[in-house]
């Protein structure tokens, strides 16, 4: 204690040091285990620059080139990749902020934070429902924009948690609040019509899929433009539903219900 008394501010610097080495061996190691890694370009322009852009934590992942503007709308079938995109996009945007170490051969943004939505569950313990769950984190966002700096937010499937008609209009009232914002934004959804809605504020890109004597496969590349089809009944199929309800909800489809 005699010792360190009065050189508090040298065992700090040591202490310091040896972090900053730390972690510069933990970064090294991590770009070291990627088979493509890139530094991220910061720019000001309003758009995220991906080429071969993938996700860090899945094996062979299937790498995505794609120009991103202020305002992206995904959709796709179920399975097609839309989920992991976003969640890629969100995850470099972190590595680019902190470790200047992203997983793709060119990754360029301004200078952003992120916030997402996504995989929302609801909670037994504080007795809170899927829908509360999910605009809490809605307003978690919303909270977000009266702060200084510009934030991208990653939203799946928005406003599933109540009925279609409100969570339709609750959903196109919030993506076109945050459309003139600051602030990025991609939202996947299912929903055609809400695409619709939103087809002069937002920039469609999606996923698709293949159907193959019965059996459904994906190449994951995002593609622009709307698109991508629905792939919902065709998985019943594939985990061998039983026929009169496949069948059935066919011709509830056919017939408009």
């Amino acid at each position: 204690m005699r010792e360190a008394a009065g050189n508090e501010e040298a065992i700090l610097r040591l202490f310091r040091f040896a972090g900053m080495i730390d972690s510069a061996i933990a970064c090294a190691s991590f770009r070291k285990s990627l088979g493509l890694w890139c530094i991220p370009d910061f720019d000001q322009a309003e758009k995220i620059v991906c080429q071969e852009l993938y996700h860090p934590l899945i094996k062979n992942a299937v790498k995505n080139d794609i120009v991103l503007g202020k305002n992206t709308v995904i959709t796709g079938a179920n399975a097609s990749g839309k989920s992991t995109f976003m969640k890629a996009a969100a995850i470099n945007v972190l590595l680019a902020r902190t470790i200047h170490t992203c997983t793709a051969a060119k990754f360029s943004i301004p200078i952003i934070d992120v916030m997402s939505s996504m995989a929302i569950r609801d909670d037994i313990i504080l007795g809170e429902s899927y829908y509360i769950r999910e605009i809490k984190y809605m307003k978690r966002m919303l909270d977000r924009l009266k702060r200084d700096g510009t934030v991208l937010f990653v939203i799946d499937e928005i406003m599933r948690g109540t009925n279609q008609r409100e969570g339709l209009a609750i959903s196109e009232a919030l993506l076109g609040f945050f459309a003139d914002k600051q602030c990025f934004v991609i939202a996947a959804t299912h929903d055609v019509v809400l695409l619709q809605k939103l087809r002069d504020k937002y920039r469609c890109c999606h996923f698709e899929y293949r159907l193959n004597e019965g059996r459904i496969t994906f190449d994951y590349k995002i593609r622009q433009g709307a698109g991508g089809g629905s792939n919902a009944v065709n998985l019943l199929a594939m985990f061998e539903y039983p026929e009169e309800i496949i069948d059935h909800t066919n011709q509830i489809l056919t017939d408009g219900g």
